[in-house]
């Protein structure tokens, strides 16, 4: 069996250490299909423990059909089936199954707490209240997963009811849910308040969509995300509540389009790189607007006293004539540059 020491053979469950050697107990019988041939010996430890007829006993993970074999002390490591009742390893069971307290102390099989009454009755129950939760429960997290409705006491450990409202719970470790409510921590007035828009104090839109994607920011605190036109301050004027983007143009919030150009874009590629997703063009009273659909709705471009229209079919021609600009302008820059050597 492969066993080096006294100790790993007492703690297997199913051997006697005798006269300095390790030997199979009387009446029972070893699995001598745990050799390195079984099919679970390709499972690494952690993923060997998850799986259904494997567990990791000895350095290898072997096809096992009971957890008496695994060692006391690392039934849980062997296999998420089974847990210690103090003496031996156990397959996991419903609550009222586990016999003795140690076994009580562990999960049932639907990965719940149990808890025990001792004196005559010496019972193990399913826990029913947060109050039966372990103890060692530290935060929300735990508390919550271990029953629906339940959140970390005041004290910082052990389990309380949810309260009914936010405002209730007086600790930042508390503030996560209430019986109506998510909770959220105001950080600056150090209160629990409704996790809601217009609790939250941010200035900023990615502030405010980063606790809430519907909510962005009227400058002060954060609101409901609308329309465009709904939006209260430039901050705001980002996205509407469908994903449209906004632009602030003339002193109001709008829907992102060629019309909301600033006017400082006076060429066709300007208006090209406005947006990746619109298709602008240069506009005849500065700025610029959406692409038309014939050639005459085009504003002209004049380039070395040649009209260039900014539709598609002219860009080839328009790309050729800036190239033209920037050969002359080394050009000159190279001729000066031989005028200073002289």
């Amino acid at each position: 069996m492969h066993v080096r020491t006294e100790k790993e053979c007492k703690n297997s469950g199913l051997c006697i250490w005798e006269i300095d050697k390790c030997i199979i107990k009387p009446g029972q019988s070893y699995n001598t299909e745990m050799s390195n041939s079984n099919k679970c010996k390709r499972y690494a430890q952690e993923d060997c423990r998850q799986q259904e007829f494997c567990g990791f006993y000895f350095g290898q993970c072997i096809d096992f059909d009971d957890c008496i074999i695994f060692d006391k002390d690392s039934c849980q490591e062997s296999s998420y089936k089974c847990v210690s009742d103090g003496s031996k390893c156990v397959q996991i069971q419903e609550c009222s199954d586990y016999k003795t307290e140690n076994g009580c102390a562990n999960i049932n099989k639907y990965n719940k707490y149990c808890f025990w009454i001792g004196g005559i009755q010496k019972q193990c129950l399913d826990v029913i209240t947060c109050e039966g939760l372990p103890i060692y429960l530290n935060n929300h997290q735990m508390c919550e997963s271990g029953l629906k409705g339940c959140t970390i006491s005041e004290n910082g450990y052990g389990c309380i009811n949810q309260m009914e409202f936010c405002s209730q719970y007086a600790n930042n470790f508390q503030c996560f849910q209430s019986k109506k409510n998510n909770c959220y921590w105001d950080q600056k007035n150090e209160k629990c308040v409704e996790k809601v828009c217009e609790n939250l104090l941010f200035t900023q839109d990615y502030e405010c969509k980063g606790i809430l994607s519907d909510c962005t920011t009227n400058g002060v605190h954060c609101v409901k995300r609308r329309q465009c036109s709904d939006a209260q301050s430039i901050s705001g004027c980002v996205t509407d509540l469908e994903g449209k983007k906004c632009e602030y143009h003339q002193n109001q919030c709008k829907i992102k389009s060629c019309s909301t150009a600033p006017d400082s874009l006076r060429n066709y590629q300007q208006c090209q790189d406005y947006d990746n997703l619109l298709d602008c063009v240069t506009s005849e009273n500065k700025g610029c607007k959406t692409r038309p659909e014939t050639c005459y709705g085009y504003a002209e471009e004049i380039v070395f006293g040649i009209k260039i229209n900014a539709n598609k079919d002219n860009v080839t021609m328009h790309q050729i004539i800036l190239l033209m600009k920037f050969v002359i302008f080394m050009g000159i820059a190279q001729g000066n540059q031989v005028e200073d050597v002289k």
